[in-house]
């Protein structure tokens, strides 16, 4: 059970961070989503997808570029890739749980 309320965290974070990464490129906010990104590549990297901790670093990298808009067109794959993460390992950690 232990195992299964780590993941569900990590996931938890995983979305909460695409949305304040939405909003730091909304408001501007450049350390915002350098933060952002930050923490959502490592989250990512912890649960072992590491297709969404490579985007995430793209954004984060181009964030410190000050180049917003083009860490802004990055934004919608993580999204998918963090949702398609915990589908894939939901059900593992679940079987290894029971």
């Amino acid at each position: 059970m232990p195992c299964t309320r780590c993941f569900h965290s990590l996931s938890s974070d995983s979305r909460r961070l695409i949305g304040v990464i939405h909003d730091a490129t909304q408001e501007g906010h450049g350390a915002k989503l350098t933060d952002g990104t930050h923490l959502l590549k490592a989250t990512n990297a912890q649960v072992g997808d590491l297709a969404a901790s490579f985007q995430a670093g793209e954004i984060e990298r181009l964030a410190r570029q000050q180049q917003r808009d083009a860490a802004a067109n990055l934004l919608g794959p993580p999204e998918e890739s963090v949702e398609s993460a915990c589908k894939i390992f939901r059900p593992k950690i679940q079987a290894r749980a029971a």
